[in-house]
């Protein structure tokens, strides 16, 4: 018995030993359980290899009695860690990533490093209650190992008794036993304590969990509740063996077994199939016989499938006609629509039907997904309609009208044709004067006259906000009907002084293989170059329109190339005191071409605003001044700053923030070497979010400058709202304007406002001594202009200023 015993316990440790290897790969995920687990295990494994010797221990050895002495010792202390630990685990597992989750030789270093030293002061403590608890246990088990290492001399906590045994199923044969000392208690009583515990938390897990959760817990309380009833039997009944122990590595494995294996799948199989049942869709599972295995709710009110009827009785004709007279898993994915009739209601359905294979790609079973698309099929019409027309006036969208376009030009190869685009003139200010309805009604009126003036032949949508296109043969061309209607429906809709002028851009089609947003392109390219000028309302694309398109395209395929080869470079136009000492330069980009020379900034900044790639030269130009900024520091020379501008474009395309946060890591300047310059304009575009930016970047230490200040419509708003340092005007503001007297005063007193906010103030384009000290005299600290220099080459600058 007591070899079958030992033999027995030997593949208790196997086991248990195996299931450690399969914990330690699930703690090496960071899995929190995983790793409580491992160190319970751990402790059984040592809890139970005791008792391997013990059993094989025989009575004849010598100091046998010594031996066994020490290994029950072992064994007990060994069962305190485990129960300890036990507890630690049932806490994690019952409030996962909660109050158990930190490692527990790290709570005790913490408590002992920091907590001790601030008792007083709770909210700074660093380990919690339970985890102070914990150390409290830990403690106690220290002092009771402590206890039972004492039996060693002392041999009043346990003495061992030789007993001969024999009945029931036990073959007569000497038995080693303890027999407990009054200090046996404490051991006795500090076991049972960590047992309640675990259990406690556990029962108490089970009581306010889900139902579908409850099997969690109430396994795990099953399970210790039984190794406690085993033990009890061992000590009240005084067997020879204590069975529990066999059912450590037992426990400990089914725990393993029941908390990262068969719970987790049961969970996860009760979950999908209530998130199946619940599902708005109809779902039906085949197994690899093709046998349905489930059918959800859905799909037998799809049916008509009773409560006690085999679904399969119903679903089988209808996976035969799938099939084919095939097996299910000979069929690819497939999908159809169903069409029924239920209570006298047309009802429609798409079947997609699946197949589900193992990792090893083998054939496992096949499901069947029902979607009612009855209010799909019905709006079907509707959403087509949506999709090819613009749902304000009804016309073609933008792609479905150029779809048309292009089917047209095909089948009408021999056809000559025109695009003809319009634009209503300054569309934003209706809205904002007249309100977005009657802007909404002007191009439902513009949408409706096209409908009525255009015949079969002709093609018309609305491609943008208040953009028009219209294909038109070439002898229905008339663009006095086009400018007759646009005058009649701003006279008829707009309630203001000066109405509206509406453009028109014509594209001759001589190319049909074109693509048709080209086409448009073209027209509007042509609107553009009349824009604003209310006695013209027609432009035809021609070849000048297309020389210039043409010589847009080649800059801005040469831009990489150009700023890669440094052929974009930044030159410097110094800004003086009064005295003529320069103290600082603004930026200004200037494009050097290998072959063409300078190319003027009028010609490619404009171009370079239009689409956005301003934003490249931006961020290269902020580089170069970033770089020559550090060049002038390591040299000594940190008094001087550079102001650079920023692009209205700039601040939709790119984060500004980060980008000049980015370049003052790289370059290690002063940042209030470096003035950043909006213009009105940036200001206008969203001045909430503006001025957010501005304050980012003054505390981070660059000075702000406003240029061309006066100039726009919103000079007194964003001196009421925003923190600025320098304002930039332009001595323009004063010989532009058939009134100078007026300009005067108005600048006088911009600029004493200004003053009185705690602004400097810099005057731009000063030609003359005479302009220098009139605006010096208005309160101007600063100047730049021809009068002092051009913009220079940095060398020249250097050579001149440094």
């Amino acid at each position: 018995m007591k070899v079958l015993y030992s033999l027995i316990l030997v593949a208790m440790e196997l086991i248990l030993a195996f299931t450690i290897s399969r914990t330690m790969e699930r703690a090496r995920r960071n899995l929190t359980l995983a790793k409580k687990a491992r160190v319970m295990l751990t402790a059984a494994f040592f809890t139970v290899l005791p008792n391997i010797f013990i059993a094989s221990t025989s009575p004849s050895w010598a100091y046998a009695d010594s031996l066994v002495s020490f290994l029950f010792f072992f064994y007990f202390s060994s069962i305190d860690i485990l129960l300890f630990y036990v507890l630690y685990f049932c806490v994690e597992y019952s409030f996962p990533n909660g109050i158990a989750e930190k490692n527990f030789f790290r709570a005790v270093v913490l408590f002992f490093r920091d907590d001790l030293l601030k008792i007083a002061k709770p909210k700074e403590q660093k380990t919690s209650w339970f985890e102070k608890a914990m150390i409290l246990l830990f403690i106690i088990i220290i002092v009771d190992i402590f206890n039972l290492v004492s039996n060693f001399w002392s041999g009043e906590v346990f003495q061992i008794e030789r007993s001969y045994y024999a009945g029931m199923f036990f073959e007569p044969d000497v038995f080693f036993r303890t027999v407990p000392g009054w200090s046996f208690d404490l051991h006795l009583a500090l076991c049972y304590l960590l047992i309640s515990l675990s259990i406690f938390f556990l029962i108490y897990k089970t009581a306010v969990a889900p139902a579908i959760y409850k099997i969690k817990y109430i396994t795990a309380i099953l399970q210790i509740s039984f190794i406690v009833i085993l033990n009890g039997f061992y000590i009240f009944f005084e067997l020879p063996v204590d069975f529990s122990v066999l059912f450590y590595s037992l426990f400990s494995a089914s725990f393993y077994y029941f908390a990262f294996i068969y719970i987790p799948s049961f969970l996860r199989q009760v979950t999908v199939q209530r998130v199946m049942q619940g599902m708005d869709n109809g779902i039906a599972i085949f197994d690899d016989e093709d046998q349905c295995i489930y059918a959800n709710d859905y799909i037998r009110e799809i049916y008509r499938i009773k409560p006690n009827q085999n679904p399969m009785d119903v679903i089988q004709p209808v996976i035969k006609r799938i099939a084919d007279g095939r097996s299910l898993k000979e069929m690819n994915a497939k999908e159809e629509t169903i069409h029924r009739i239920i209570d006298d209601k047309e009802l429609f359905y798409r079947m997609t039907f699946y197949t589900i294979e193992a990792k090893d790609k083998k054939y496992i079973g096949s499901y069947l997904i029902i979607v009612d698309t009855t209010e799909e099929n019905n709006h079907e019409k509707v959403e087509r309609f949506r999709s090819t027309h613009d749902p304000l006036t009804g016309l073609y969208n933008k792609q479905h009208f150029y779809d048309c376009v292009a089917d047209m030009l095909e089948a009408n190869p021999d056809e000559k044709y025109f695009i003809v685009c319009c634009d209503v003139g300054k569309f934003k200010l209706i809205n904002e004067f007249s309100g977005i309805a009657v802007g909404d009604k002007i191009l439902k009126s513009f949408a409706q006259a096209l409908k009525e003036k255009t015949v079969i032949g002709e093609v018309y949508g609305r491609i943008d906000n208040d953009r028009f296109a219209i294909l038109i043969p070439k002898d229905r061309l008339n663009l006095q009907l086009f400018i007759d209607e646009s005058q009649r429906i701003f006279k008829e809709t707009v309630n203001l002084s000066i109405l509206p002028t509406c453009y028109f851009g014509v594209y001759e089609i001589e190319d049909t293989d074109m693509r048709v947003s080209f086409m448009c392109d073209r027209a509007f390219i042509a609107i553009d170059t009349i824009k604003g000028q209310y006695r013209k309302q027609v432009a035809w694309y021609d070849s000048k329109l297309r020389d210039s398109a043409l010589r847009e395209q080649q800059l801005v395929y040469q831009l990489p190339e150009a700023i890669s080869t440094g052929q974009i470079k930044i030159y410097l136009q110094p800004q003086s005191t009064i005295e003529g000492k320069a103290v600082g330069a603004e930026a200004l980009v200037r494009w050097e071409h290998p072959d063409e020379g300078i190319v003027s900034p009028s010609e490619f900044i404009p171009i370079f605003e239009k689409n956005g790639m301003i934003t490249k030269i931006d961020r290269y130009v902020w580089r170069l001044v970033f770089q020559k900024l550090f060049e002038w520091k390591t040299a000594g020379r940190d008094d001087f700053y550079i102001s650079v501008n920023i692009s209205p474009k700039d601040f939709y395309l790119m984060s500004i923030m980060n980008e000049f946060n980015d370049l003052l890591s790289e370059f290690d300047i002063d940042p209030k070497n470096l003035h950043i310059e909006l213009s009105e304009d940036v200001m206008m575009g969203d001045l909430e979010r503006q001025i957010k930016l501005i304050e980012q970047l003054r505390k981070i230490g660059f000075t702000i400058e406003i240029g061309d200040f006066g100039t726009g419509n919103t000079s007194l708003k964003i001196l009421r709202e925003c923190n600025i340092d320098i304002l930039k005007v332009d001595i323009g503001f004063l010989q532009d304007t058939s009134s100078p007297r007026n300009a005067h005063i108005i600048m006088k007193e911009l600029i004493q406002m200004a003053r009185n906010l705690g602004m400097k103030i810099l005057a731009k384009g000063i030609e003359s001594k005479d302009q220098m000290d009139l605006l010096h005299d208005e309160g101007c600290e600063l100047f730049q202009g021809y009068y002092f220099s051009k913009p220079i080459d940095t060398k020249s600058f250097e050579r001149i200023y440094l």
